[in-house]
This record gives C-alpha cells, sequence and structure tokens, in this order.
C-alpha cells in the first residue's frame, strides 16, 4: 500500500510542474519537519509564475522553511566548528584541501564557519570560481546561478545515467544526493539573504 507522499513523488515524476502536488507534499514534508525538501518544493512552486506563485499561504509557508532551515545551520555550527577544528590539527588535508586549498580565507580555515559551509556547496556545484570566493565571504550565490548549476550538475551525476553495476549506482545516488543538498542549502541561504528570485526552474529528476 501506498502511502500519500509517494503517490505524490510518482505524480511528480510523471509531470514536474504538477502545483497542487507540489503544494501537498511540500505541506507533508514540512509536518515530518523535513524543513529543506519543504523548501525546495515550495521554491520550485513560486517559480512556476502565475496563478501559482501567488497560492494563498506561500510566501508564509517560504518564510517558516527558510527560517527553519537558518535555525538547523545554527545549531549545526558548533559541532561543525569542533569537527574543523579537529581536522584542522591533523595538517590540513582531506576536507579543507577539497573544499578552499587549505590556508584560503580568514580564521581556522574549516567549513563550521557560515562562509566556508557556502563555499563547500557552491565547489559542489561546481559554481564559477568569483561565487565561490564570494560564498567563502559568507554571500550566498545568486539563486538563478544555483538553479542552473543545479540543473547542469544533476544531468552529469543522476543515478540513472551510471553504469549498471550496484556500485557505480550507489556511489551515483550518494553524489546525486550531495548535489541535492548543497543546491537546497545555497537556495535556503539565498531565500534568508532576500536573493531569491522566481525565474526558471531548476529541479532536476
Amino acid at each position: 500500500m501506498h502511502s500519500p507522499g509517494s503517490a505524490l513523488d510518482a505524480l511528480l515524476q510523471q509531470a514536474p510542474a504538477h502545483a497542487d502536488a507540489l503544494w501537498q507534499r511540500a505541506a507533508l514534508l514540512e509536518k515530518c519537519g523535513s524543513w529543506q525538501a519543504a523548501f525546495f518544493d515550495l521554491h520550485e512552486l513560486q517559480s512556476l509564475g502565475p496563478p501559482d506563485c501567488a497560492r494563498p499561504g506561500l510566501l508564509e509557508a517560504l518564510a517558516r522553511a527558510a527560517a527553519a532551515c537558518r535555525r538547523a545551520r545554527e545549531l549545526r555550527a558548533p559541532c561543525e566548528r569542533a569537527f574543523a577544528a579537529g581536522e584542522g590539527g591533523g595538517g590540513g588535508g582531506g576536507e579543507a584541501g577539497r573544499g578552499g586549498g587549505g590556508g584560503g580565507g580568514g580564521g581556522s580555515g574549516g567549513f563550521g564557519q557560515a562562509g566556508g559551509e557556502l563555499e563547500r556547496h557552491a565547489r559542489t556545484l561546481g559554481l564559477s570560481a568569483a561565487a565561490a570566493a564570494a560564498a567563502r565571504g559568507g554571500a550566498p550565490p545568486p539563486a538563478a546561478e544555483v538553479r542552473a548549476a543545479f540543473k547542469a550538475a544533476a544531468a552529469r551525476v543522476h543515478p540513472d545515467k551510471a553504469p549498471p553495476e550496484a556500485g557505480a549506482r550507489a556511489a551515483a545516488a550518494r553524489r546525486f544526493a550531495e548535489v541535492r543538498a548543497a543546491y537546497e542549502a545555497l537556495m535556503a541561504a539565498a531565500a534568508a539573504a532576500g536573493t531569491a528570485g522566481t525565474a526558471g526552474s531548476g529541479r532536476a529528476r
């Protein structure tokens, strides 16, 4: 027996721009506390344009989801700072080298800082060097650039494009999850900063 959520997923797979299904799934995700995923669907609904972007309660729901995502990041930050400090004491390799090239940016150079986290997400999506540098300073990239980068990255790493071997599919699924998480985090940051636009759609399946 399929749950309402899985039925909505199936409907959206057939018709990605189905506004009512997006609205209902966002409401279910909000009730479950999946704020980033709810924000993703709500922003997608807003990007469809009139009359869907004028749906009663949409702006309030977007604001709630963005605020919840911001609170979640604030709660994670101390743990991530502690983890980054431990990693930095081991010689500066690994994740720090992958994200920012060791010694760039001020302070400890870990990803626990807000700018470092944004930069990591920007690099995961393959955004321009200028966008990554701005993110390092704490400025989220423009929503239109994030959407375009997500669409390109998702098309490259989607599990459906992976070889049929189980290991390759699993690796592609992990990579796709990282790309989608980076997209959701950057879009939430753009909304919180007031830079999220309504033109275009970045959803890729």
